[in-house]
């Protein structure tokens, strides 16, 4: 159902009611947002890594220890092939 195009639509005022609510919504968001934002703890990071000097063979499954505590939950196979180098997990 097409609609032909006369031009543009007339304006209608919105009542005064309805002004009141939505200012009164848009203060009270506000409020909100502003309320949420003095309540948030800052956040702190450090980046630790070990430098390593590891060979990664192909065709094989690496296991790497993502957190250093000895325990090896990542399992990734590289491998090679004629057209393109790709990496995959496996599992």
């Amino acid at each position: 159902m097409n609609r032909s195009s006369t031009g543009p639509r007339s304006t209608q005022p919105l009542s005064e009611s309805f002004l009141s609510h939505v200012n009164a919504y848009a203060l009270a968001a506000g409020a909100a947002g502003v309320s949420m934002m003095a309540l948030a703890q800052p956040a702190e990071a450090e980046i630790v890594y070990t430098a390593a000097n590891t060979s990664i063979p192909f065709d094989r499954v690496v296991s790497i220890d993502l957190n250093h505590d000895a325990t090896r939950i990542s399992s990734f196979t590289f491998t090679l092939s004629p057209i393109t180098h790709s990496m995959g997990t496996s599992t």
